[in-house]
């Protein structure tokens, strides 16, 4: 069989729900006369798809049952007819994987905020959160803006403690587990970075200007215990408040190799196909001025897309495909869409991703920044230009129209900020797969050159403010 009658083979057995079928194949095939011959490339692409469909598994854990008895608890009058017509119309997110019918793990949660009718009918409504912190951070910022000539404003000192835990007995006793966990990049944003103390000791601290920083680490796992790793750390965060003057941005420098960089194409995750080409031009139209076709692209997705809890990224294989066929995404999944469009259309466009810190619901979160010439690097948040759309209960078309315009270009101080491009080494390299092929904002491990995915261990963030 050659290589390519095999990825045919993989790639139908894979639609078709047949997981184990796919993995023993392939395994069959690395070890034939045929696997052995191949180069080191496409023999880790074989082995990846093996891990890929094991992390697509542990997404869809799901029973129907479990599943049922989730929205018959949280959805007033649901039925079973109702149940099965959400399962034919999609509306839950479902694979048939080694045939049994499985959900995807946050179904109920995109349930609720894909489709507002079920919204609606939570027996305990959702309290609005995002909305109301993003908009009392934003007339703070405005007002502090009035009193400096700094665009960084409203400062919040943050004390961090990280912990991952191991599993016990995930690796044999005595064997080295290398840890990297992430850690505050030297910015203008992010300021008085100190580091406080870890266990155990840190072997590496990636320099501030890394592209993903990192802290590094070695323990012996112990027989019954868990393996724990703690760091512990403060910076200072600002807020931006610089409204961006359309008149003000001056012409590219578009022979520059910065330029050229931030403007090109990088695969998987950032194509120039059909989609990208047909969509850019409706929503640009005859516009010229970069920061209004940025604008114009932030508020297409703010209004053509919604909220939606992710697959791991590392199963995606083009995240900004997914969104624009799906017409959902997660805050990565609108970032990688935005870069995507923002670089088709000339205008320079990278990730940023580490931690939102808003109060009550510290989490995992990633957006962008844009080269704008005569304003340099300046952050947009399309996700929460989704969220004030789609998602507001509780403020005014105007009120959401002036956070949508104020996240394309400016930020809240509610981050905390590792990485400033997606997909980059570790420091030092990290020898096995990546849990996360993408961002870095939990932690990544491995034992003897191989990988613990995210599912051999927890991961926890404590915050302080003062």
């Amino acid at each position: 069989m050659t290589l390519s009658d095999l990825w045919t083979q993989i790639w139908n057995l894979e639609e078709q729900g047949e997981f184990s079928k796919t993995s023993q194949i392939i395994s069959n095939y690395l070890t034939s006369q045929e696997g052995e011959s191949l180069n080191l490339s496409d023999k880790e692409s074989l082995e990846y798809e093996i891990d890929r469909l094991y992390r697509i598994a542990r997404d869809y854990r799901k029973t129907p049952d479990e599943v049922y008895s989730q929205l018959t608890a949280d959805v007033k009058n649901m039925s079973p007819e109702e149940f099965q017509k959400l399962i034919d119309t999609r509306y839950l997110d479902w694979k048939i994987i080694d045939g049994n019918l499985k959900f995807f793990n946050s179904s109920k949660s995109n349930l609720f905020i894909r489709y507002p009718e079920y919204a609606a009918r939570k027996i305990v409504p959702a309290e609005p959160s995002h909305e109301l912190i993003a908009w009392d951070f934003y007339q703070k910022a405005k007002a502090a803006a009035q009193n400096t000539d700094s665009p960084y404003v409203v400062p919040q000192k943050y004390r961090m403690k990280m912990t991952i835990t191991v599993k016990p007995d995930g690796v044999e006793e005595g064997k080295i587990i290398k840890c990297w966990m992430p850690y505050p990049r030297d910015l203008a944003s992010q300021k008085d970075i100190q580091f406080i103390s870890s266990d155990p000791e840190v072997k590496i601290l990636a320099p501030g200007d890394a592209w993903m920083r990192s802290v590094y680490f070695e323990k012996p796992a112990q027989k019954g215990e868990p393996t724990v790793f703690t760091l512990n750390y403060e910076y200072t965060g600002y807020g931006r408040y610089l409204p961006i003057d359309p008149a003000k941005v001056k012409p590219y420098k578009t022979q520059s190799a910065e330029y050229k960089k931030w403007t090109q194409e990088r695969p998987p995750h950032v194509v120039f196909d059909r989609k990208v080409k047909e969509l850019s031009r409706e929503i640009i139209g005859k516009e010229k001025n970069p920061y209004l076709k940025a604008r114009k692209i932030f508020d297409w997705i703010a209004y053509n897309t919604k909220y939606s809890y992710a697959h791991e990224y590392s199963t995606i294989p083009n995240i900004t495909d997914f969104v624009l066929t799906k017409r959902y995404g997660d805050c990565g999944q609108h970032g990688m869409t935005f870069i995507t469009l923002c670089r088709y259309n000339g205008i320079p466009a990278r990730w940023q991703s580490g931690w939102s810190l808003r109060p009550g619901d510290e989490n995992l979160h990633d957006w962008t920044e844009i080269y704008l010439e005569g304003y340099g690097w300046v952050p947009c948040d399309p996700d929460m230009g989704v969220w004030v759309t789609s998602q507001n209960t509780v403020l005014t078309d105007e009120q959401s129209r002036l956070l949508r315009e104020y996240y394309c270009g400016n930020l809240d101080h509610y981050r905390l900020i590792a990485n400033n491009d997606h997909s980059q080494p570790l420091i030092p390299p990290k020898k096995s797969f990546r849990s996360d092929t993408v961002d870095f904002q939990r932690a990544e491990l491995e034992c003897e050159g191989q990988n613990l995915y995210f599912d051999k261990f927890g991961y926890d963030l404590e915050v302080t403010r003062f």
